[in-house]
């Protein structure tokens, strides 16, 4: 997650769990979860934006029904890029949309 953010630019600090956030404009919670089917991989990641304490997005993989399902079997790294770029097509459409709608 976080060397998707720094290539994207975006300046960012990470914090511990309990953080008094109350001066950060933007917060951005990621969490990921991981499983055992043959090897190690990613069952769930879920990335979710507040702005000013308000959920502005979230963007989700879920493989938690993976079974015998091989295309479980992602590359975490690339899944999370995904997600990020997810989120910020959809707040760009809609900036976009509000400029000139």
């Amino acid at each position: 997650m976080e060397d998707v953010l720094e290539q994207k630019g975006i300046n960012f600090k990470t914090v511990e769990r309990g953080f008094d956030n109350a001066q950060c404009e933007w917060k951005v919670t990621y969490t990921a979860n991981w499983g055992w089917d043959l090897s190690v991989y990613m069952t769930y990641a879920k990335i979710t934006v507040y702005h000013k304490g308000r959920l502005d997005g979230k963007a989700e993989y879920d493989a938690r029904s993976g079974g015998g399902r091989l295309d479980k079997y992602i590359s975490a790294d690339k899944k999370v890029r995904e997600l990020v770029e997810e989120l910020m097509q959809r707040k760009q459409a809609f900036y976009s949309s509000r400029k000139y709608g």
